[in-house]
């Protein structure tokens, strides 16, 4: 199989930096990246960031092209290191970090938060791990 470029996500003018980001695979068939989108003039660890995602309809070989809001800006500073994991219960969740003040301003300091959704099963060892971590904020579906 040859390796292919399929989705570059520039930065521009008001988008200084993109940044981590996690896939999953949804009940309709299509594919989500959702991923850290900073905003402003600066592109460091505690400048403004949301997270946004691209979806894919045909097993990732396109994706479409504009920008959906997953999660503005809750954070004092940026929201940002998201993870997908599908829940044994068939949920969606997503983990991110939330900085909140330039004191916390490192992964490992900020607040980890998770949101669900609808979906299929998953690893226990994993979820486990995961809430453990987390603070849910927010559950639907």
């Amino acid at each position: 199989m040859e390796n292919k470029i399929v989705l570059e996500l520039f930065n521009g003018p008001d988008n200084p930096r993109n940044s981590e980001g996690s896939f999953a695979a949804l009940r309709d068939g299509r594919i989500v990246f959702i991923y850290s989108h900073y905003y402003g003039k600066e592109g460091r660890d505690h400048s403004p960031a949301r997270l946004c995602a691209r979806y894919s309809s045909d097993g990732g070989r396109t994706w479409t092209a504009d920008d959906v809001v997953v999660l503005e800006n809750e954070g004092h500073r940026n929201v940002m290191s998201v993870s997908l994991l599908r829940l044994q219960d068939g949920r969606l969740g997503l983990w991110y970090a939330r900085k909140d003040d330039i004191d916390n301003c490192h992964t490992d300091d900020a607040v980890l938060l998770a949101y669900c959704c609808g979906g299929g099963g998953n690893s226990q060892v994993l979820q486990d791990l995961c809430i453990r971590r987390v603070t849910l904020d927010w559950i639907y579906g």
